[in-house]
């Protein structure tokens, strides 16, 4: 029954009651050293369909295997009937302790990933032979038994999201599994969703990383230039080399917040760091394989993260590869998470805010103090943080309210007598209230001083200045874009909060089809509606 449970999509049953069983089993098949070399299992059916060649597949249940062939073959004899070859690293020897005293048995432990060599007919038994070979992805495995210290296993745990983990191709870890390459583990929630509701988390969500390939291929092209030769659609090439509709840092990094609040059920800082130090030194969530364009403020902070992960790890016994995973609720609060340099206001954390505001709404207190903290953990300087709470409170003024009238929504009014309220008698530093209360309402633009420059107060207005001017998604975008400098992350926080204003119906299909992994994207959004509810 467990291992039923254990390979099914929802596991809701194995939290609910099989939790404690399955980990007094992994702990103790945990202290068992661990087998390398070949075993065999035998299935009384044809499966070859599922296995293709090189395709990378995860075994969820607990799996037993025998390291003598001859009873299996013979009992398998028939043309229905398939032998697995598998080369394990890991598997636990259990011959001691089980009731097939006459033979070697190995299990394979929840999360053991295999590679698929090769597929074959044995003409000599008239059966199907698939050769498998396991990958030692201790990422994965890690996630699954966790590790035996202080951190404790997090019950709530992930089992069914693998595609939100950090996973490599290579037992060296030196190739990442990008988000287009998970989308055999996608898994939609399995309650009701609203519609209404998705399709606004869509909007922003896609809007951002629409924005971000839009500006992309100019990125750091000077308004001069744009006026000459405006960005009319989008495209791919120019400062980064990009293909059509792949996103650079402003998008890797929200999808790294994304991913964190879903796994984690929740707002938990310390994974957020995590996630985005997998992105600047392994690549993940990136559209490239690879860490490109990474702001300064958020490099030294992540450098920073690391050497405290290391002297903390050092200081409670944890061991380095596990420092990663720590779930146990005294060692998260006494992590430190805010790692800024002095005075660091730059723009990297408006690009990434989305998921925050979009996964708390239901709640605008808390959604816009998370909106700053989310912020504050890389960019500590008082400005960066109240830009997070004033545009997150947008978007959560959005959510709350579909049809609010934009007018409305960018007015002195609304702020006084809205959304200052959710910030918690914690006013707005003065130059983004002067933002709140409309400094970025000037037609002229440029002309009158609208700069899509890296400080995080240019920004801001020019991101609302493409919103409150233009009366469609594409307009907006390709207003900001032209306002030349940082044009990617200018048109990713203007997508932010334009796609949730417009909706995702009413983003240009021709672009988002062209979205670097739009259907993982697509599905962490039904995640983010899921969970956030």
């Amino acid at each position: 029954m467990l291992n039923r449970v254990l390979r099914c999509q929802d596991q809701t049953d194995l939290k609910k009651y099989w939790f404690n069983y399955f980990e007094l089993i992994c702990s103790a098949l945990n202290k068992l050293p661990s087998v390398k070399g070949h075993v065999f299992q035998g299935i009384p059916s044809k499966i070859k369909d599922k296995y293709p060649k090189k395709k990378i597949i995860t075994w969820w249940g607990i799996t037993s295997c025998t390291q003598t062939p001859d009873d299996i073959v013979s009992s398998l004899l028939g043309e229905k009937s398939t032998l697995l070859n598998i080369k394990i690293l890991n598997g636990k020897d259990i011959s001691a302790y089980s009731c097939n005293s006459n033979e070697t048995e190995i299990v394979l432990l929840p999360g053991t990933r295999l590679r698929v060599n090769d597929v074959s007919y044995n003409n000599n038994f008239n059966i199907d032979e698939i050769d498998l070979e396991e990958i030692n992805d201790e990422i994965l495995r890690s996630d699954i038994l966790r590790l035996e210290t202080k951190q404790h296993f997090t019950k709530d745990e992930s089992f069914d999201k693998t595609w939100l983990e950090c996973r490599f191709k290579d037992e060296e870890g030196t190739t990442i599994i990008k988000p287009n390459e998970c989308e055999e583990y996608l898994s939609d929630p399995k309650g009701k969703i609203d519609e209404h509701i998705l399709n606004r988390i869509k909007g922003s969500m896609f809007g951002l990383v629409l924005g971000d390939a839009l500006g992309a291929h100019v990125e750091f092209r000077p308004h001069s230039y744009l006026h000459a030769n405006p960005v009319t659609e989008l495209k791919g090439g120019g400062t980064w080399g990009l293909e059509k509709g792949q996103f650079t840092d402003d998008g890797s990094m929200a999808l790294c917040l994304a991913n964190s609040l879903v796994a984690r059920h929740g707002f938990e800082p310390y994974d957020q760091l995590v996630r985005y130090k997998w992105w600047f030194r392994h690549g993940y969530m990136s559209s490239t394989g690879n860490c490109f364009d990474i702001g300064d403020s958020t490099r030294k902070a992540l450098c920073e993260f690391e050497n405290r992960q290391k002297a903390f790890a050092q200081q409670h016994g944890i061991p380095s590869e596990g420092i990663d995973y720590l779930s146990d609720k005294q060692l998260l609060v006494d992590f430190p998470i805010y790692y800024s340099s002095d005075g660091a206001a730059g723009n990297g954390v408006l690009m990434r805010l989305a998921p925050v505001p979009l996964f708390f709404y239901r709640n605008p207190e808390v959604a816009v103090g998370f909106s700053g903290i989310s912020g504050r953990i890389t960019h500590g300087d008082k400005k960066a943080f109240d830009a997070c709470r004033y545009y997150g409170a947008l978007i959560v003024a959005i959510m709350n309210n579909l049809d609010i009238d934009k007018d409305k929504l960018l007015s002195k009014e609304f702020y006084s007598s809205e959304m200052k309220k959710w910030l918690k008698n914690d006013p707005l530093e003065s130059e983004i209230e002067n933002i709140a209360k409309g400094s970025f309402k000037k037609e002229k633009g440029y002309d009158a001083g609208i700069r899509g420059k890296g400080y995080v107060v240019n920004s801001l207005e020019a991101a609302l200045w493409a919103f409150w001017s233009t009366r469609t998604f594409v307009e907006g975008a390709l207003a900001a874009v032209n306002l030349g400098d940082d044009t990617d992350t200018t048109a990713a926080i203007y997508g932010q909060l334009a796609g949730a204003y417009y909706g995702f119906h009413k983003l240009p299909s021709e672009w988002v089809n062209c979205v670097y992994s739009k259907r993982f994207i697509g599905c962490l959004c039904k995640w983010i509606a899921y969970e956030g509810s």
